[in-house]
């Protein structure tokens, strides 16, 4: 176990999370024009950085920050999709199938 006592794969995905929540509150500040908004996307990736940089002592940098980045990618749109109703086209679902295979790639040559 690891920082919270989570699994380094478990923290890979909250750093995505996070990650996801700060690209929520950058959203924000452009559409509404909010400067906090700004700032508090700003914190919020550093957040997520913070959890992803603990992964580093578990996985290989590149590793780690692919599956990061990937999770990120698959949550941002499914939150853009019900918070703004944006549509998820086909190349956006081959996309986050193809981010998945690589996660389960990328976990078997870490077990």
């Amino acid at each position: 176990m690891t920082w919270l006592n989570l699994s380094p794969t478990a923290l890979m995905l909250l750093g995505g999370v996070i990650l996801t929540l700060g690209d929520l509150a950058i959203k924000t500040w452009i559409i509404q024009q909010n400067r906090p908004a700004f700032w508090l996307g700003m914190a919020i990736y550093m957040a997520g950085m913070a959890v992803l940089a603990h992964t580093f002592r578990h996985r290989n940098i590149a590793t780690a920050s692919i599956i990061c980045v990937v999770f990120n990618v698959i949550t941002l749109i499914i939150a853009t999709r019900f918070l703004y109703g944006e549509t998820i086209s086909r190349q956006q679902y081959l996309g986050m199938g193809v981010g998945v295979m690589a996660i389960v790639i990328l976990e078997m040559e870490s077990s």
